[in-house]
């Protein structure tokens, strides 16, 4: 979803790095699944989208993205080598 949302905005990651205020190392860790961002971080992805974004919804955003992160957070808590490694 990260992907299709920074194309939708013509942006590239660097770019997008920038104006949510990380580095690029935590846009890149976002998009391949190893961390989720903190919820500030998601309202600054949220605003950015929405303003790069023609006809794009804030609420929608926000949901959106929320959801594409609790549910890779739950799905990497389905395998017992990680529930005991990070207490899932």
């Amino acid at each position: 979803m990260l992907r299709i949302l920074l194309s939708q905005a013509g942006i590239t990651r660097d770019q997008f790095s920038a104006r949510v205020e990380v580095t690029h190392i935590s846009v890149d860790n976002w998009f391949d699944g190893k961390v989720r961002p903190i919820p500030s971080h998601i309202g600054f992805m949220t605003e950015t989208f929405a303003k790069l974004i023609s006809g794009a919804s804030k609420h929608n955003l926000q949901a959106q993205l929320q959801r594409q992160f609790i549910i890779a957070y739950l799905a990497g808590c389905t395998c017992k080598k990680h529930r005991k490694r990070s207490g899932c």
